[in-house]
């Protein structure tokens, strides 16, 4: 998806506390009432990300120069910039991307990346099994319905070994607690599918971004563990986005170091 870039905008849904029946049935009728799911995701992700490294993708790049790869795949990789340099960072003879935007997967295959287009809640990867040596997922998860879908398909198509990183927003981040104790709406956590409410500063009509799957350090780690994957590492990283002004943003990047408390989390995984 193409929002690999823009990043920012968390959501905090917590429908695992119900009966998983009725929330399956709720996200069923959400899904047929969205004008359908095209109407939310390109909504959200038809925007063409920038080739700018973030302190997140600078990270990612940093994890991935320890591995050589003959077959790379980028989820969610937007207009492909980033799946460029992952490419030549593990030497990889083939880079392969999967978005849900249209215009994103012409635009990637005109840079050489080998792009399909696909709905990753509900289309299998259009991947042999074992195919891909290493695999990025960065700031994907939390905009799906069903992650667990795409995690089962990562685990098919990772070769054994096989290194996966994946990124996603933490719910338990340093900021997010702060808000929390005075009653806020955690920065880019979201409830609604269609309306930015209960933030500190923010329009009631902004618009969401869509992240509905929030995730701490923990629950990243075990769902990973869950889905047969070795979580190897869990690293921070600071806010992407140059949201936080000066202080905030020097509290941001030491707190980067504290994955418990970090903006961001990055975790390294391998294919048992």
């Amino acid at each position: 998806m193409s929002v690999a870039y823009q990043d920012r905008g968390r959501a905090c849904l917590f429908a695992h506390v119900f009966n998983c029946t009725r929330v399956q049935k709720k996200f069923e009728k959400t899904e047929k009432n969205m004008t359908d799911e095209k109407e939310f995701y390109h909504g959200h992700y038809g925007r063409i990300s920038s080739e700018t490294l973030t302190p997140r993708l600078i990270k990612v790049r940093e994890i991935f120069s320890k591995y050589r790869a003959r077959r790379i795949l980028d989820i969610g990789m937007g207009d492909g910039g980033f799946s460029v340099i992952l490419k030549e960072t593990v030497h990889a003879e083939g880079i392969y991307g999967v978005d849900i935007s249209e215009k994103a997967v012409q635009i990637a295959n005109k840079k050489g990346i080998k792009a399909s287009k696909a709905n990753l809640n509900i289309n299998p990867l259009p991947f042999k099994d074992e195919y891909f040596q290493a695999i990025h997922c960065g700031e994907i998860i939390e905009h799906l319905f069903d992650p667990d879908h795409l995690l089962d398909e990562l685990y098919r198509v990772l070769k054994k070994n096989g290194i996966l990183v994946i990124t996603s927003p933490n719910l338990a981040s340093w900021h997010g607690r702060i808000e929390l104790l005075l009653g806020y709406q955690p920065y880019a956590h979201e409830v609604s599918l269609r309306y930015n409410v209960g933030r500190i500063k923010r329009r009631v009509l902004e618009g969401a971004n869509g992240h509905i799957r929030s995730h701490t350090k923990k629950s990243l780690e075990e769902l990973l563990r869950i889905h047969n994957f070795e979580v190897l590492a869990l690293q921070g990283s600071s806010e992407s986005s140059g949201f936080f002004p000066f202080p905030l943003n020097l509290i941001d990047r030491v707190f980067s170091f504290f994955p418990s408390f970090s903006d961001t989390l990055i975790a390294t995984a391998r294919k048992e």
